[in-house]
């Protein structure tokens, strides 16, 4: 494997992991601590490869630290869940300085819109619609879908589906933290020093 193809593989790490939060909160309302401590715990050792200077990695960390304590402070203030607190700190980190102001930009855009689609969604019993919809296709399509499924009858909708739009459950923040990294992510340190590679 070429050094080149190596960086790109080890900078993968952090999509992938913007992208499991993104789905752990969006189908259960929580963001595992092992997957935002391995998300931030990682940063380190890829800087270190591509070869990022002391003083960026410093300022990546201090960015980092910074967006952990604004997020405790979001969190002690019941605006935020601990998990989003704690990604929002781990995305901060990999993002650093450059990155960080359109990360910001990006999250606070896609929140606003994931919550203008939920709250409206959960007005107008949205989730209940899907989930009948989802039934009424699969009664349409049962045949078809029962001999792809393999078991004998179609399957059945995601419960996380309908749980999105329940007027009582909390907003998966961290979907939009997750997308506004990963649209910030092209303006990091990390990918800006993939071109050295």
């Amino acid at each position: 494997m070429t050094s080149s193809v190596l960086a790109h593989v080890i900078v993968a790490v952090f999509p992938v992991g913007a992208i499991a939060a993104a789905l752990s909160d969006a189908t259960t309302f929580t963001i595992p601590n092992r997957l935002t401590i391995a998300l931030a715990a990682a940063f380190f050792p890829v800087a270190l490869i591509l070869g990022l200077p002391v003083q960026t990695i410093g300022a990546c960390a201090a960015v980092g630290v910074l967006a952990l304590i604004v997020g405790i402070g979001m969190f002690a203030m019941n605006w935020c869940g601990g998990g989003d607190a704690k990604l929002l700190a781990a995305c901060a980190l990999w993002l650093g300085l450059p990155a960080i102001l359109p990360f910001l930009f990006a999250m606070s855009v896609v929140g606003g819109l994931l919550a203008l689609v939920l709250v409206l969604g959960r007005k107008v019993a949205l989730g209940a619609l899907i989930m009948a919809a989802w039934a009424w296709l699969g009664r349409r399509l049962a045949p078809t879908l029962a001999v792809a499924s393999g078991s004998g009858s179609p399957p059945t909708a995601p419960a996380w589906l309908g749980r999105l739009f329940e007027p009582t459950e909390a907003l998966p923040y961290g979907v939009a933290i997750a997308i506004g990294a990963l649209i910030a992510f092209p303006s990091s340190p990390i990918v800006h020093a993939l071109g050295g590679h």
